[in-house]
């Protein structure tokens, strides 16, 4: 009796490896994925060790728009713990290797596919209010040669430069620990984290404590290496909502604290047009707040191959067009 007893865990395990049981488990997957979100789910195949590993090979989500919105040729996932009664999810790993997301904002429309698809997944006003709200633990996050791209269709391209509204970035490796997503607010550590945005803008390695509500963004003890500049700062973005950075140079308050980075104006002039092909290398240390055509500076050293350039404070009005540009 004992030896069939422990013999049942590996039938168990034998019987969901079959090719019937998988594949009646992804069209179950993707029939109530595709239900409950308006949107179409396919998986190529599905390896489980129940209860805590699974691995989904040729996963893709099209938007309402039959666009993907995600895909990913291995997906793994280390469940740790699911709590239904406080509605608490801890999984101890995801691991996205080649992966895509594709967050888009097509024309005439006032969401993202991802807020259509996160809206249809969180239920009707009526079923959240009745229910404490979904909170996702995540201990560590691994993304391996991945892409993310951002495009609202309603606005047109700015040309050189990071383009907020038409973002691309490849090559995205990533190691982010401590994530937690509660209702509409996420906080993690990136312990590493590069890619390359379309625009030539370059990260080697990137590590911060971040912090995301629907009115800011913070990056504490912060580190950003490029390929021209080494940064030690922390940062924040204040605004009303997501749809401030549409027109950032005026709605969206930064505030930046630097502790002695060198900077290139190679790399200033992925955001500031008119430092576009320039080639200097700064030293910043000080504090500089505002939206970015009206910026303030307070007790900022600014440094030239050793040589000081400014030192005190200072007020800048109507970047990023530098000729129109005055203190």
């Amino acid at each position: 009796m004992i030896g069939i007893v422990l013999t049942i865990p590996f039938i168990t395990a034998g019987l969901i490896r079959t090719k019937p049981v998988q594949e009646y488990i992804i069209n179950a997957t993707t029939t109530y994925f595709g239900h409950k979100s308006g949107m179409e789910m396919h998986i190529g195949n599905v390896d489980m060790i129940i209860p805590f590993r699974f691995t989904f090979r040729e996963l893709w989500i099209k938007d309402h728009h039959n666009n993907i919105l995600l895909h990913s040729n291995n997906l793994h996932i280390l469940l740790k713990n699911y709590r239904i009664t406080n509605r608490t999810i801890q999984l101890s790993k995801i691991a996205l290797n080649n992966g895509f997301i594709a967050i888009n904002k097509y024309i005439g429309e006032d969401f993202t596919n991802v807020q259509l698809l996160m809206g249809n997944l969180s239920g009707t006003k009526e079923q959240e209010t009745a229910q404490k709200p979904l909170s996702v633990m995540l201990h560590n996050l691994q993304l391996k040669e991945s892409r993310f791209i951002f495009h609202d269709y309603n606005t047109p391209s700015s040309g050189n430069g990071v383009d907020f509204q038409h973002l691309d970035f490849k090559g995205i490796n990533a190691n982010i620990s401590n994530i937690s997503i509660i209702e509409t607010n996420i906080q993690c550590d990136i312990i590493s984290f590069s890619c390359y945005e379309k625009s030539g803008f370059n990260i080697q390695k990137l590590r911060s404590r971040v912090s995301i509500t629907p009115q800011s963004i913070k990056l504490a003890h912060t580190s950003i290496t490029t390929d021209h500049s080494k940064l030690l700062l922390t940062i924040s973005f204040l605004f009303s909502s997501f749809d401030s950075f549409s027109q950032f140079e005026s709605r969206v308050f930064m505030n930046y604290n630097f502790n002695y980075s060198k900077i290139n104006s190679i790399d200033i002039g992925y955001f500031v047009p008119a430092f576009y092909q320039t080639n200097n290398i700064l030293t910043l240390n000080g504090k500089i707040s505002g939206t970015l055509n009206n910026l303030k500076a307070n007790d900022l050293l600014l440094q030239s191959t050793g040589m000081s350039i400014f030192e005190g404070s200072l007020s800048l009005k109507g970047l990023p067009d530098i000729e129109n540009t005055y203190a």
